[in-house]
């Protein structure tokens, strides 16, 4: 029997009422790669994406005192927060800025394509690996030397060849903010490729995110897991040793084997910085500590790998 008269608009109504719900439902499942910034939420789940099942926090989980200005933990298949201290305050942030170096790079140019390295990318001033002017060296290498030893005479050749004039990279800077904006970091702002300028910022908050997105780069996922290797030039007549700068991933004393990336950082300004990436069961977890004190870069490794001894006693699986 059909309903009629007013039993009919309120069925209709009913109706309407759903359909508004599933679109917006579906509109929020569509948008599930944005975090939650509560820690122990879990985003809207896209089951064409992400796993069945998630991080959690167990009930009444520990404290813990890392020595950083800022810190957080992050599931790195949701981006959903599990612990963090200031994790939006923009603060200084070295060398992690070539994580969006990378990325950007990595959009712009062929893996294969060769570049010539201008004269004052090779004269810049810092962490570089001795690139000399003039060379040839492919994109896919200068990526290696980029994130490995964290060289900063890659990044400003990148980021000159593409803005296409000796000395100026703002062209490729503007790229790297572009890219910032549309991924929603809106407490990042980069001022140069390499992260010698201090003004340049970000939060750990927004550096979790930029190491998802350089774990969901299989090109760049490969680079940043690598203890060590070697480049040459495009001629193959110079060869660069390459040891990653990330104690994490060296034998010593914080080793950790289920590490597989991601990006040190470091200026007398913004101390020890390091964006991390552990394998936990069968999830990826992201870890991000800024302005850690101390002398060298195991200063970071130290404070990085509490977090993830934290996780093992305090984080937890739990099924959608």
């Amino acid at each position: 029997m059909r309903p009629t008269g007013t039993k009919r608009w309120l069925l209709l109504l009913a109706v309407g009422i759903i359909t508004i719900g599933g679109i917006w439902l579906a509109v929020r499942s569509g948008a599930s790669s944005t975090p939650t910034k509560a820690a122990n939420q879990t985003a809207t789940p896209d089951f064409g994406s992400l796993p069945k099942n998630y991080l959690a926090l167990k009930p009444s989980p520990t404290k813990e005192f890392v020595d950083a200005k800022a810190y957080i933990l992050v599931d790195g298949a949701n981006g959903n927060v599990l612990l963090e201290n200031d994790p939006d305050v923009p603060v200084s942030i070295g060398s992690t800025t070539k994580m969006v170096t990378a990325l950007v790079a990595n959009q712009l140019f062929p893996a294969d394509k060769i570049l010539t390295v201008p004269p004052k990318a090779a004269a810049i001033n810092g962490s570089t690996i001795g690139l000399k002017a003039g060379e040839q060296i492919s994109v896919k290498s200068l990526l290696q030397i980029l994130l490995i030893p964290s060289g900063n005479d890659a990044a400003y050749t990148l980021a000159e060849v593409y803005s296409g004039e000796d000395g100026n990279y703002q062209k490729f800077v503007d790229a790297m903010n572009t890219y910032a904006a549309t991924h929603h970091l809106q407490n990042t702002h980069y001022l140069d490729p390499a992260g010698l300028s201090d003004d340049g910022k970000s939060t750990a908050f927004d550096l979790a995110q930029i190491g998802r997105l350089v774990m969901n780069d299989p090109i760049l996922a490969a680079i940043v897991t690598t203890p060590s290797a070697s480049v040459t030039s495009a001629d193959g007549s110079i060869a660069y040793p390459l040891k990653n700068t990330d104690q994490l991933l060296q034998i010593g004393p914080y080793f950790n084997k289920n590490v597989i990336g991601i990006k040190t950082g470091f200026t007398p300004a913004a101390g020890y910085c390091l964006v991390a990436a552990e394998k936990f069961h069968d999830h990826l977890l992201i870890a991000v500590v800024l302005g850690v004190p101390g002398n060298g870069e195991t200063a970071s490794a130290k404070e990085i790998n509490k977090l993830f001894v934290w996780a093992d006693q305090n984080v937890t699986i739990k099924s959608y």
